[in-house]
């Protein structure tokens, strides 16, 4: 093959990947838009468990991408991706009927675990989101292994494709979600 041959084809290629990260780029602004636009139905399930909106948003980005029939492979449905038994746990904390739960119903009841997780850890919203991810049990033998919980953090930092990107994900589109509301 000749070196131009060659170098049209990484040309090609070149073309090619700036496509599919446009591509990328306008799907994930048609979720961010599709969470966006349900944040009147976030903002009172996160006031009723006193959490910031926004952060509620950056969880329902991350776990459903505003699909509110996502569903997972472990079952977890919803917004708020939540397992059949925390579903059922926190509606008779909440007095909720179902199954089935509402979408409204799951966003409720998604903030809830997050304030509860939340609230577990003294209001440290890392560990809370970690906890709402891995379980709160989890957490903490993870915590007691590496001796604390500042430990245990620094043990995923740097590294990719931890629980600790999941809590970075959150955290940095609770920041977008808040904008992009105070823009409007």
């Amino acid at each position: 093959m000749s070196s131009y041959k060659f170098s049209n084809v990484i040309d090609k290629l070149k073309w090619g990947i700036v496509v599919i990260a446009v591509l990328f780029w306008l799907l994930r602004e048609s979720d961010f838009e599709r969470v966006a636009e349900l944040l009147p139905q976030i903002k009172p399930a996160a006031a009723e468990s006193e959490i910031d909106p926004y952060l509620l948003a950056g969880l329902v980005f991350a776990e459903s991408r505003g699909q509110a029939d996502a569903l997972s492979s472990v079952d977890a449905g919803g917004y708020c991706q939540l397992l059949p038994s925390t579903a059922d746990e926190v509606a008779q904390k909440m007095k909720i009927s179902g199954p089935p739960y509402s979408p409204t119903d799951n966003l409720r009841m998604g903030a809830f675990y997050l304030a509860q997780m939340i609230r577990r850890w003294q209001g440290d919203v890392t560990l809370g989101l970690l906890s709402y991810r891995l379980g709160a049990a989890r957490v903490a033998r993870n915590i007691d292994k590496h001796g604390s919980a500042k430990l245990y953090v620094a043990s995923m930092e740097g590294k990719s494709k931890t629980p600790l990107s999941y809590v970075e994900q959150i955290l940095d589109y609770q920041k977008r979600f808040s904008e992009h509301d105070q823009a409007r």
